[in-house]
């Protein structure tokens, strides 16, 4: 069945579902979103904070935190009130031409293009061509999702792809490089030539847990060009770009000529432009979409719309009016269905601070979506740097700070002095009934401790209250009748979690299980088997290129383990060594010399495990 195949059957298929789309444009020419600077805006980029913010805390400029971070270039937009606020762009997309970046430059959007293809999916579900909870073989053509042991009973459903719990493999992708042979999508399924990443197929039971695949959003990709009989950039041009108006975007990979003069080239962390200036993504549902941060503005208030159901009184601003598309069906979108994820989105927070979100990183780009369910406001921050994580961050907190979003605003703390002698008291591990696990020890002369989201140092607030850097979260310990730490609860996004006891902590069982490296070794989807040398001691080489390494250490259920305290240091290499960065159950390096690295991890019982890397040749 064609997607547009005659306006007849299009309107029937709106009138049997009882909603309209008749506001909506179906093709738009190009926008000019450049605006000159107003207040709010100037109070934004010269009003970046730190995420641990005290009362003598002084604001950064935008300029200078680009600087600090090596990221040449930045684009903005702001969603208040139902419209784009402000858009602009700071800083060069090309630091070998010094062209500058405006609001019209278009940025690789990486990860952001899952839910802007889950909206495309869901339309088609609306227009009954696909189905949420059929199993996808079903539907598809031209490849199947390999039969295994672990889909006899359940099965890989559209919503558990959308969802990240269909149990395929394959998180995400590297690109390839400039004069690179580019893969079609169902080579990239195959793990076929030449396709850089393995095979996607399933390595758990869908619905039994949540493991982020980019190769599940691939399927999707391939199931709606099956089903609709042609291109992808043009299915999703025709289901979601050209209605929303998102004139400057577009799936096409390489990059449409007509945006050519005006792309922001990708950086690595040296701000040095990457060879070819940007790598080709052909897993377009995945990571392939180049477009603006007003677009996907455009595109979160289109989401918005949707999810309140409002009736279209303003088409001036891009055509952004409801039912892109139906209530229900974005309430689907924007409620969890696996944890953390509606449907193409990571849903968080509660009450006024709930809000849909995507993060997005391809080599040499990062990236964000931020917008509130209940609200007509949002954020999104485009960069064409390697480096950005923390910029980014920093960003949303400015942002955060003058629209009064208190979710996304840093808290300000009135830090007190904790005696050294007294730290021993805190450190333990807690853990509560929910599995919830919290961790404190003393690290170079502070407290440091763990949650979900990794290791931060802990601040004292008094008494027995601790403020979690890094983390927006606070930490409360209680006493037993002899006076001693018994327990925990943690405030984090004013929810509070209770329940956390202290108890002795259990080893790691290094022995019971073979261990795994896993994750972004310049090849997405790489599963590395350590092979063990001592009792305690784990050992595996790796061929290495240059560049952003990302990596975690698991065991055969794939399960992350936990590193302890690795040294918080920037990255560096000399000759022999590459020094590591912990972020949370994730390890980051550069690369800076190509070659064969050796990975050794020594894991003694009750010490924390420790892993060093050493380049061989």
């Amino acid at each position: 069945m064609r997607i547009f195949s005659d306006c007849s059957i299009l309107k029937t298929v709106f009138f049997v579902v009882g909603w309209s789309l008749s506001s909506f444009a179906v093709a738009q020419l190009p926008q000019d979103d450049s605006q000159a600077p107003e207040p709010r805006s100037e109070r934004v980029v010269n009003g970046l904070l730190p995420s641990f913010v005290m009362t003598d805390t002084k604001a950064m400029s935008l300029a200078a935190r680009m600087e600090f971070y090596n990221v040449p270039g930045v684009s903005i937009a702001v969603i208040e009130d139902g419209k784009i606020a402000w858009s602009r762009g700071f800083g060069v997309r090309n630091t070998q031409t010094k062209a500058s970046v405006n609001a019209n430059t278009v940025f690789q959007s990486a990860s952001i293009s899952k839910p802007v293809t889950a909206l495309g999916a869901l339309r088609m579900v609306e227009l009954k061509q696909l189905h949420l909870d059929a199993d996808v073989n079903l539907s598809l053509r031209s490849w199947q999702v390999p039969l295994s042991e672990f889909t006899t009973t359940e099965k890989v459903t559209l919503r558990r792809l959308l969802s990240h719990s269909a149990g395929l493999t394959v998180s995400g992708f590297p690109g390839y490089a400039l004069g690179a042979a580019i893969p079609s999508a169902k080579q990239v399924l195959e793990g076929a030539q030449p396709a850089n990443t393995p095979e996607v197929r399933p390595f758990y039971v869908p619905k039994s847990k949540v493991e982020y695949s980019g190769g599940g959003f691939t399927v999707v990709q391939l199931l709606m060009m099956d089903v609709a009989n042609r291109s992808f950039d043009r299915v999703m041009a025709e289901l979601v770009l050209n209605p929303i108006g998102m004139s400057h975007s577009s799936f096409e990979q390489p990059l449409a000529l007509k945006f050519e003069g005006n792309a922001a080239a990708g950086h690595d962390g040296k701000a040095e432009v990457i060879p070819g200036l940007y790598r080709t993504h052909p897993e377009l549902a995945a990571a392939g979409l180049w477009t603006t941060a007003a677009d996907l503005g455009r595109f979160a208030i289109a989401v918005q719309n949707a999810h309140r159901g409002a009736a279209a009184n303003d088409v001036s601003n891009s055509k952004n009016a409801a039912n892109i598309i139906s209530p229900s069906m974005a309430l689907e979108m924007l409620t969890i269905q696996s944890w953390p994820y509606g449907l193409g989105f990571v849903i968080e927070g509660e009450g006024s601070a709930s809000r849909f979100s995507h993060r997005g990183t391809n080599f040499g780009y990062q990236c964000i979506l931020i917008g509130f369910k209940n609200k007509n406001s949002g954020l999104v921050v485009l960069t064409n740097g390697n480096n950005a994580n923390g910029l980014i961050q920093e960003i949303v907190r400015a942002v955060a700070t003058e629209y009064q979003w208190p979710a996304l605003a840093p808290k300000r703390y009135d830090v007190k002095v904790l005696a050294s002698a007294q730290h021993e008291q805190y450190a333990g591990y807690f853990q509560n009934n929910r599995g919830q696990q919290l961790r404190v020890r003393q690290h170079n002369g502070e407290l440091i401790g763990q949650s979900s989201d990794g290791w931060a140092p802990l601040v004292w607030l008094g008494n027995d209250q601790f403020a979690l850097v890094d983390q927006q979260a606070e930490i409360t310990f209680t006493r037993d009748t002899a006076i001693k730490i018994s327990g925990a609860s943690v405030l984090k996004e004013n929810q509070k979690i209770d329940g956390f006891i202290k108890s002795i902590e259990p080893l790691i069982p290094f022995e019971a299980q073979p261990v795994f490296l896993r994750g972004s070794l310049n090849n997405w989807g790489l599963i590395n088997p350590m092979l063990k040398t001592l009792p305690d001691t784990f050992v595996t080489r790796i061929e290495l290129s240059r560049g952003f390494v990302e990596f975690k250490v698991a065991n055969q259920n794939f399960d992350s383990i936990d590193l302890g305290a690795l040294p918080d240091v920037k990255p560096k290499t000399t000759v022999d060594e590459l020094a590591l960065v912990s972020k949370g159950k994730n390890i980051q390096l550069i690369v800076e010399q190509a070659g064969t690295y050796e990975f050794l991890l020594v894991a003694k019982p009750g010490a924390d495990p420790r892993l060093s890397v050493r380049r061989l040749n």
